[in-house]
């Protein structure tokens, strides 16, 4: 029988190892335990133009729910990294790039099992706010009272796991001591 999940967990490996590379963040994990997820070494040049600092906040962006909150609770820790990298990752708190409000209003139809029109008078379909798990959007009951929904991303219990599961494996206890 053919293994899904594993075939998920390679899948997502081999992303975050592209996503690392790619901005130019190899330098902090043991190449040698994951080249095997890498079709090439090449990698672009376009984020040389890039501060570390900035590198790193695109990079856990790019990743998605779970690399943020960690991104999230390093910029709450001064003592572990210079300024520079505390403010750029300060941007994940309230900064983070909404998911799509067609995918918003299929998550609360298939929640509620009803048509957003019947559950609201007027959803607005650009988030209020986004996070690193869920994101609010402003909407009208039919009493015309006024509500916020919040909205948790896709798929974001099976993400974490998933990420958690590989950061376990393949790189917690496999990073270098790095100097930023």
């Amino acid at each position: 029988m053919f293994n899904f999940k594993k075939l998920n967990e390679i899948k997502r490996s081999r992303q975050i190892t592209h996503v690392i590379v790619r901005y130019g963040l190899d330098y902090l994990i043991d190449r040698s335990k994951i080249d095997f997820l890498l079709k090439t070494r090449k990698r672009p040049r376009n984020y040389q133009k890039l501060t570390m600092p900035e590198r790193l906040r695109l990079a856990l962006e790019e990743l998605g729910p779970t690399f943020i909150k960690f991104g999230q609770i390093l910029s709450a820790r001064p003592d572990f990294f210079p300024p520079a990298f505390i403010k750029e990752l300060e941007k994940l708190q309230d900064r983070v790039p909404p998911f799509s409000s067609f995918c918003a209003q299929k998550i609360i139809e298939k929640e509620l099992n009803k048509p957003l029109e019947k559950l609201f008078k007027n959803f607005e379909t650009k988030p209020v706010a986004a996070a690193s798990l869920s994101q609010v959007h402003k909407a009208i009951l039919f009493n015309n009272k006024i509500v916020a929904v919040k909205i948790q991303r896709p798929d974001i219990k099976e993400i974490i796991e998933l990420d958690i599961k590989i950061l376990e494996k393949r790189f917690i206890g496999k990073c270098q001591q790095a100097k930023f």
